[in-house]
């Protein structure tokens, strides 16, 4: 089997396990759950230099905030890939025994079966559990105001953070924030 059809094995095993958990198919190779308002994306992106006897990918994880896509663009559709104010992250950020960037290669090698299990038990064990953690405006909030960026930079972190804080009517909280965030302002 070649390694394009073997992906595609895959995807359709993973797509089964991810139904078990409340995910549907967006589209491609991404997945969604829809939770507390906010959309949360498991989407495995091949990459650009695979070939005929390799196809190499990675698993990308997101969080799409409802309430910072009206605030900014609220024709935008959720999208895992194009998300102004969301959570985003690498699998391989938080999976400890692999480096941040993870990426699997399936050539006419590759056991099926081993990888698919592997797939399974990061999906179960990490990844589904994050997005789960952090899928609330309220958890997103949590986390900014602990100063970490979840994939974002840091004026994006701020700007964020100050829309969650007036939408929660955390005025108090605001000034500073606004005031940081004025100091990377032209």
């Amino acid at each position: 089997m070649q390694p394009a059809d073997l992906f595609k094995e895959l995807i359709k095993n993973i797509a089964s396990l991810l139904k078990e958990h409340k995910y549907k198919r967006y589209g491609g190779n991404v997945f969604y759950t829809n939770q507390q308002g906010n959309w949360g994306f498991i989407g495995f992106q091949k990459s650009m230099g695979n070939t005929y006897y390799e196809t190499r990918f990675t698993i990308n994880l997101g969080i799409f905030s409802t309430i910072l896509q009206d605030f900014f663009d609220p024709e935008k559709k959720p999208s895992l890939y194009e998300c102004r104010g969301c959570w985003k992250y690498r699998i391989g950020h938080l999976v400890p025994d692999y480096d941040y960037d993870k990426w699997w290669s399936i050539t006419e090698e590759t056991i099926p079966e081993q990888i698919i299990q592997e797939i399974r038990d990061i999906l179960i064990t990490h990844a589904i559990p994050e997005i789960e953690r952090n899928i609330s405006d309220k958890q997103l909030l949590n986390t900014w105001l602990t100063g970490k960026l979840t994939g974002i930079t840091h004026i994006q972190r701020l700007t964020n953070l100050s829309v969650l804080l007036k939408h929660y009517g955390m005025e108090n909280q605001l000034k500073p924030v606004l005031d940081e965030l004025q100091q990377y302002l032209p």
